[in-house]
C-alpha cells in the first residue's frame, strides 16, 4: 500500500498542471505562427490578383508586342507601385526575354535598380517562364537583394483569350516592412531572419522557451524551388501557464 500525504499531493497537481498548462501554451504559440503564415499566404493571394489585372489587360498586351512604347510613362510610375504596395514589376516576352522591369526602394518610393536577376526570370520555369492562359506561379524566390514575393500571369488581352505573348511578374522583397504589416494583420510580434545553421527545415516549426513571459516559435519559408528562404519568428505570451500557476 503506498500512502501520499497531503504535501506530496498538491506538489504532483501542481507539476501535472504546471505542464499541461505549458501544453496549451505551446498549442496556442504553434496557432499563432500559423495565423502569420495565413497573412503571408494572403499577400501571395494579393499579388496574383494584381498580376492577373495587370496581365489580362489589352495595353499591357500591345506594350509586350512594342505596339504601346509610352505605356510604362503613363502607367509604371513609382506612385503606381506604391500604391499597389509592389516593389517590382517585370514583364518578358513569349520567349522568356526581359522587355521592361521598374523597382522602387520600398522606403523612399523612388526608382531604384532591381535584382540582377530579373534578367533571367523569364526563363525561370518555376519562376516566369512562358505560361499557358490560367496558369498562375507565386512563392518566394531568392535574390541578390533578398527573398522576393512574387506572382506571375500569362500576358493577355482583356477578354483573356487571346495567346499568350508573354509573361508579367508582380513581387515585392520579403522585408522587415513586410514584418511589420505581417504583425499589424495578426496583431502579434513578428520579425525576419536570414536561414542559418539551426533553422527550422522548410515546414517544419521549432519553440523556445525565452523564460516565464513568451515563448518564441520559429518556422522556416521555403522558396519555389524548395530551399529555405525566410525564417520567420513569432512571440506568443505565456499568460496560460502564469495565470494557472497563480490560481
Amino acid at each position: 500500500t503506498t500512502v501520499l500525504g497531503v504535501g506530496g499531493a498538491f506538489v504532483i497537481g501542481v507539476a501535472i498542471g504546471t505542464s499541461s498548462f505549458a501544453q496549451v501554451e505551446r498549442n496556442f504559440a504553434l496557432e499563432d505562427a500559423a495565423r502569420v503564415e495565413a497573412a503571408y499566404e494572403s499577400e501571395v493571394a494579393y499579388l496574383e490578383r494584381v498580376a492577373g489585372d495587370w496581365a489580362a489587360w489589352d495595353d499591357t498586351y500591345a506594350f509586350v508586342t512594342g505596339e504601346y512604347p509610352e505605356y510604362a510613362d503613363d502607367n509604371l510610375t513609382p506612385d503606381t507601385l506604391a500604391n499597389l504596395g509592389v516593389t517590382d514589376m517585370v514583364f518578358f516576352d513569349a520567349d522568356g526575354e526581359l522587355v521592361h522591369a521598374v523597382c522602387i526602394d520600398p522606403v523612399c518610393a523612388e526608382l531604384c535598380n532591381g535584382p540582377a536577376e530579373m534578367v533571367d526570370l523569364g526563363r525561370d520555369a518555376l519562376v516566369a517562364a512562358p505560361l499557358p492562359l490560367g496558369e498562375v506561379r507565386s512563392g518566394l524566390v531568392l535574390t541578390s537583394s533578398g527573398p522576393l514575393v512574387f506572382a506571375a500571369q500569362p500576358v493577355t488581352d482583356s477578354d483573356g483569350t487571346a495567346p499568350p505573348l508573354g509573361t508579367l511578374l508582380v513581387g515585392r522583397m520579403f522585408d522587415a516592412r513586410m514584418a511589420e504589416e505581417l504583425a499589424d494583420v495578426t496583431r502579434l510580434t513578428v520579425s525576419i531572419g536570414e536561414v542559418a545553421d539551426g533553422s527550422p527545415p522548410v515546414g517544419s516549426t521549432t519553440i523556445r522557451d525565452e523564460g516565464p513571459s513568451a515563448l518564441f516559435v520559429t518556422q522556416t519559408l521555403g522558396a519555389v524551388d524548395g530551399s529555405p528562404a525566410v525564417v520567420l519568428t513569432t512571440r506568443a505570451s505565456r499568460e496560460v501557464q502564469t495565470e494557472g500557476v497563480r490560481a
